[in-house]
């Protein structure tokens, strides 16, 4: 039984004796060469053969691009020696690719049955709390918005999405939200249930990605770029800030805090997504030390879903 993406590890070439780059991965990306398809499982009969399909860009070399020795797939001890002499000056995408003649499968028809039974289960059915939904539009001045309750909700809902909460940690639980139309477009929602006002700080383009998860549609939490890349970022350390802020919340208020594209926090090709906004008063690390102990065990609660078309 075959499925998901090769876990791929690159050998240094024997010229070298000490330090190198680890070879930057982009697991089911889109390529030139062809788009990839969402995972699916294949059962391989006796005598039938799995094939890995390696292919090099003809371009001009450039002195930085990094040479690799050979190539493993992880769990193994057999190398598969490289047919050419190859370097990388980027990402190498590893992508799961099928003959159409696949797409019957039982084990694929039994996947599709799964993912309908997973959404079923993680999107959030929870009603939202008592606290008023506030309007914000930066564009105009405050004196000039509706007061928080039910006008403020249908126009947030609208043009926002409707959100999905996090359970509450002293009062306190953030939501996401994502509008119809643009699903990589996501909105964190803060509701202050407490007696006082509650501050956010917003790191534009960074501070949204450390109140999320995102979960491919097999159930697997997905790594941040930076934690692809094995450097250590983790839930409060942020990465380019070109501006930052503070939003105060209300008492007994819920409203939109921050915004982000997801595609500057993952690498997400096409496909069905579940994202999930975090508790307030989790660790520093702990999503990512939760994933990297036991995948399998990471699960999801209270999620939206997005599709991002072919």
């Amino acid at each position: 039984m075959l499925g998901g993406v090769p876990e791929l590890k690159f050998q240094r070439p024997s010229s070298w004796t000490s330090g190198g780059v680890e070879a930057p991965v982009c697991r089911n990306c889109d390529t030139p060469l062809f788009k990839p398809r969402e995972s699916r499982w294949i059962e391989l009969q006796p005598g039938d053969a799995a094939h890995l399909i390696l292919a090099r860009a003809v371009s001009a070399y450039w002195p930085a691009c990094t040479a690799t020795g050979g190539m493993l797939l992880a769990g193994g001890t057999q190398t598969l020696s490289l047919p050419f002499k190859a370097s990388y000056c980027g990402e190498i995408a590893a992508s799961a690719w099928r003959s159409g003649k696949y797409d019957g499968d039982p084990m694929n028809i039994e996947y599709d049955r799964k993912e309908v039974v997973r959404a079923r289960e993680w999107l959030g059915r929870a009603p939202l709390g008592s606290s008023k939904v506030a309007c914000v539009d930066n564009s105009k001045p405050k004196s000039e918005l509706p007061s928080p309750g039910t006008r403020c909700a249908e126009m947030e809902f609208a043009k926002r999405g409707r959100p999905v909460m996090s359970v509450s940690d002293g009062g306190i639980s953030f939501g996401v939200s994502s509008p119809d139309g643009k699903p990589t477009t996501v909105y964190i929602w803060l509701d202050n249930r407490t007696d006082k006002p509650q501050s956010y700080s917003v790191c534009c383009r960074a501070s949204f990605l450390n109140q999320i998860e995102v979960y491919d549609s097999a159930g697997q939490r997905l790594l941040r770029k930076g934690e692809q890349a094995g450097q250590k970022i983790c839930d409060r350390e942020l990465i380019g800030c070109g501006c930052s802020t503070w939003v105060l919340v209300a008492p007994h208020t819920l409203q939109v805090v921050d915004s982000g594209d997801l595609g500057d926090g993952y690498l997400l090709s096409a496909g069905r997504y579940f994202v999930v906004p975090l508790r307030s008063g989790r660790k520093a690390c702990e999503s990512l030390n939760r994933t990297l102990a036991d995948r399998s065990k990471v699960k999801a609660a209270n999620a939206v879903m997005i599709a991002i078309p072919e």
